[in-house]
């Protein structure tokens, strides 16, 4: 009996992304640290945020009153706040929605549940988990992502919630996590592609420059070539024939195999690479 693969997700690194994209608008005023080391023992705390002071200049400069220690749950953790309540006699308050405070120590301390945080305001770290509810959800992270597709923090934070929940978000747009994140890849290459032609040719009207006809012709012959990649790369991707691509194509083998075989001979490169390679 042939045992099915279990797809490992690693939370990790989404989480470290999403707490960055949940406070990007004090980023400037926050150091982020992964995994800082409490000591030379395996004890770690998964991410460490410094709020930037110009005036700090000991280690020990910094008061307990200023320190906030934050334990994040995607479930309400019962045994946890009974513990706290019953054997420590600390105060736990609901502040919001998904945000608890914890009164009675010396540090400050915050329970997040992410399971009950407001969607509106924190997307992202709700949506930190493998029973994402509902299309509208995952179709808000994939608007939201687009929005933001050079920030690479946003890239792994959607990659992790999708590989989690790839039939919620297969019920979005029909499509599998490879082709979710080409097409992601190919909008961003298009744009660039776009503001770049753009710009060369505002720099040669500002000069007066007169682009050739024969240039002209070959920045189209490049564009129309650059598509044609696009699509037998997806079609690569979708572990397709050579054939197949042909036929869907309505076209012959020979058209299509220089491109299919530059392709399939480099398969750990980007669709921007790949590119590279065929136009040049």
């Amino acid at each position: 009996m042939e045992l099915k693969k279990k797809r490992v997700i690693y939370w990790h690194p989404a989480f470290y992304a999403d707490i960055q994209i949940e406070l990007e608008d004090e980023a400037d005023k926050l150091t982020f640290e992964n995994e800082h080391h409490l000591s030379k023992k395996p004890m770690q705390i998964d991410v460490l945020i410094i709020k930037n002071k110009a005036d700090v200049t000991r280690a020990d400069s910094i008061s307990a009153k200023e320190v906030t220690i934050t334990f994040v749950s995607e479930r309400y953790p019962r045994k946890l706040i009974r513990h706290l309540r019953t054997i420590r006699k600390y105060e736990v308050e609901k502040a919001e929605d998904g945000i608890y405070n914890v009164k009675g120590d010396v540090f400050s301390i915050q329970i997040l549940v992410t399971k009950e945080l407001s969607e509106k305001e924190n997307l992202w770290l709700k949506s930190l988990t493998n029973n994402l509810k509902g299309s509208d959800n995952a179709r808000k992270l994939i608007e939201d992502y687009q929005k933001n597709q050079e920030n690479e923090l946003y890239k792994s934070a959607l990659e992790a919630i999708i590989h989690a929940n790839e039939k919620v978000f297969k019920e979005v747009n029909g499509m599998s996590i490879e082709d979710t994140f080409m097409e992601f890849v190919q909008e961003k290459f298009d744009r660039r592609l776009k503001e770049e032609t753009e710009k060369a040719v505002g720099e040669a009207v500002e000069k007066g420059v007169v682009v050739p006809v024969e240039e002209s012709e070959r920045r189209a012959e490049a564009a129309r070539l650059t598509e044609r990649v696009s699509l037998i790369w997806k079609k690569c991707a979708k572990n397709k024939s050579l054939s197949d691509i042909a036929e869907e194509m309505e076209t012959e083998s020979e058209e299509v195999l220089p491109i299919y075989n530059v392709i399939m001979q480099n398969p750990g490169k980007t669709f921007e690479e790949i590119c590279e390679l065929v136009v040049g």
